[in-house]
């Protein structure tokens, strides 16, 4: 229910009071141009009885000719006025509300009622109405409390002027966070929309929009108001900067509504934090130390404290983390680029040369040096970083070598019981072709009766190349040469053979071989004296009668058992020690079979191989890390 409603029921409730006077109740009224208003007018008379109620509203003074309504002809008006205007009160109930549409600028002017009650009397109100016209509505209206607190419910409210029912202007509002919007609600001649939000410091500054709209005449008009919210302290931190000497400068800066009023300072080491007599928002503070120190500032207004992050106080140190990075140059050469943690920064770079154990200071001092590389012989280089407080090494970085192809020492064949595995091992930082040569003439090349296969794998810079010979033939002079694909010096090695190898599966062969051979040599050794003893026996049983002839026999036989009981035990031990010291060679060698043939796999590493732990990729950026 408007205003508007209110007004008028209320005029009519006192009206119903008995009165000895002539009175009216009326407002004065704004309105647009090209819209309509309606202005509220009540009345009441002296008490009195009647047949009726007539009234008439009066342009400019109350006279009949400046007539615009007249209830009992409505006919009866000025020319501009014909289709314009109407009583749309109830003068039965003392209502003389006016209402007059399309509005024009010359419609601005003072207005006058006159009530004709029939069978008593008539009056003319004297006190006009004053209505004005506007061309363009006013701004809306925008209202809200002078105290805005951070977490407090903030209520706005923006009004605009509504004189025509029939077509209410329209409301609405810039969105704030977690803010909602009420109905719109009509009052009067206004009508009004209100804001509800939760501010906090983020909506400080921020401005606000209430936009009216009116359909009927297509105007559009907004008004703004700026918030200011209080809030405690946000956004605290300390910045850093350097001062004289060996001195910073910390500044404590911190967003606070009222502003912030106090600053207090406070110091941890060492894990203890200590409340400074210092609390202005800049300080001075000392550097350098060893132990690592920092500050943080707690920032004070009439709403609350915040409390910023330790900032850490720079401390001093010799170079540390010194390495050496390589990168690829124009031509055959490579830059080298020193890096090094210091405070003080690091102020001079000294390079040093590594070549067959001979260490070389250089002249080149610059953090950046470029040196070519290509040479056969391995170059390493490192840095040493120096600041005013001390120095610090790198680790040495390998410069890339150029060789040629070079079969190395560990190559060599090894004979087994039905086959020769040949390895020979290139070391490469280039594609090579590898050929072999037996004493027979053949290259080593797979042939149709499958004697010879050959293969070859390579992993990184180590070239494994295989060669099976099958059937058993010890071979004597079986070459291993390789040329580099660039057309260089062909390269060529005799390769050591060695015989008797054995397989892993033939051992339990050879051990129930040897074993049988063992166990019958022991049981001849256990039965020969019984038998040489049963021999002798015999023939002095036959040689009786001969006399001194048995006793000879019998000195002979007796030496030949003694000796062969003295001997044949000997004999068997050897013997017994013999097959174990072969059973362990063999397996030894079967064990370097084995080896030999793990090593066909390109990861395999060789006794004794300078080269094992040495990997080359052409495309690598080299570094120390």
């Amino acid at each position: 229910m408007g205003r508007m409603a209110v007004v008028l029921i209320t005029l009519r409730l006192l009206s119903d009071v008995a009165t000895e006077e002539w009175t009216m109740t009326t407002s004065d009224r704004k309105a647009i141009s090209g819209s309509c208003v309606v202005i509220p007018c009540t009345f009441d008379f002296p008490s009195h009885t009647y047949k009726a109620v007539h009234g008439a509203w009066f342009k400019y003074w109350y006279s009949w000719k400046y007539t615009i309504a007249y209830s009992k002809d409505p006919n009866y008006r000025m020319s501009i006025f014909v289709g314009r205007t109407d009583i749309i009160g109830d003068l039965e109930q003392k209502d003389c509300s006016l209402k007059i549409d399309n509005l024009r600028p010359e419609d601005s002017d003072n207005y006058y009622f006159y009530v004709d009650v029939k069978g008593f009397d008539d009056h003319t109100f004297t006190k006009p109405i004053q209505l004005q016209v506007l061309d363009a509505p006013d701004r809306p209206k925008m209202l809200l409390p002078e105290d805005i607190k951070e977490g407090t419910l903030v209520h706005i409210i923006c009004k605009a002027l509504h004189t025509c029912p029939d077509n209410p202007p329209k409301l609405t509002w810039s969105q704030l966070p977690s803010s909602s919007v009420s109905d719109t609600i009509e009052s009067g001649d206004e009508i009004s929309t209100v804001l509800t939000f939760n501010p906090s410091y983020r909506h400080h500054n921020q401005i606000v929009h209430c936009t009216c709209v009116y359909p009927q005449t297509n105007h559009r008009v907004f008004n703004s108001v700026t918030l200011s919210v209080k809030y405690s302290p946000h956004n605290t931190s300390v910045r850093m900067t350097t001062g004289k000497g060996k001195t910073v400068s910390l500044i404590c800066s911190s967003d606070g509504n009222p502003a912030v009023h106090r600053f207090n300072w406070f110091k941890i080491s060492k894990g203890n934090v200590t409340n400074l007599t210092l609390s202005g928002q800049t300080i001075t503070v000392p550097y350098g130390f060893e132990v690592e120190i920092s500050y943080y500032c707690v920032a004070t207004n009439s709403l609350g404290s915040s409390q910023s992050l330790p900032v850490h106080i720079p401390t001093e140190y010799s170079p540390r983390n010194t390495s050496v990075r390589m990168t690829t140059g124009k031509g055959k050469t490579i830059s080298l680029s020193c890096s090094s943690d210091g405070n003080p920064a690091v102020h001079r770079f000294n390079w040093f040369k590594i070549s067959e154990g001979n260490v070389t200071n250089l002249t080149l001092s610059g953090q950046t040096i470029t040196v070519p590389y290509g040479f056969e012989v391995e170059i390493s280089y490192y840095c040493v970083a120096t600041n005013s407080l001390g120095s610090s090494q790198s680790l040495p970085v390998h410069i890339p070598t150029e060789y040629g192809a070079v079969i190395l020492p560990e190559s060599r064949c090894t004979q087994y019981q039905t086959y020769i595995i040949c390895l020979c091992l290139v070391q490469t930082n280039s594609t090579v072709n590898v050929t072999w040569a037996l004493p027979d003439g053949s290259t080593g090349e797979t042939g149709s009766d499958g004697i010879y296969e050959a293969q070859s794998v390579t992993n990184s810079s180590l070239m494994t190349n295989t060669l099976t010979i099958r059937g058993g033939k010890l071979f004597e002079g079986i070459n291993c040469s390789i040329a580099d694909d660039g057309g260089g010096r062909p390269l060529q090695r005799l390769l050591e053979i060695q015989s008797d190898g054995r397989p892993v599966g033939m051992r339990w062969e050879l051990i129930q071989k040897y074993g049988l051979v063992a166990a019958g040599g022991a049981v001849l050794l256990i039965t020969s004296p019984l038998l040489i003893y049963f021999i002798v026996k015999a023939r002095k049983r036959r040689d009786k009668p001969r006399g001194n002839g048995i006793k000879q026999t019998q000195k002979a036989n007796s030496t030949t058992k003694s000796e062969l009981m003295s001997v044949r035990p000997k004999q068997t031990e050897k013997c017994i020690e013999a097959f174990v010291t072969r059973a362990k060679v063999n397996q030894r060698k079967d064990d370097e079979g084995l080896e030999m043939k793990s090593n066909l796999h390109p990861n395999s590493n060789l006794e004794g191989n300078l080269y094992e732990n040495y990997q080359w990729d052409q495309d690598l950026v080299y570094t120390n890390i």
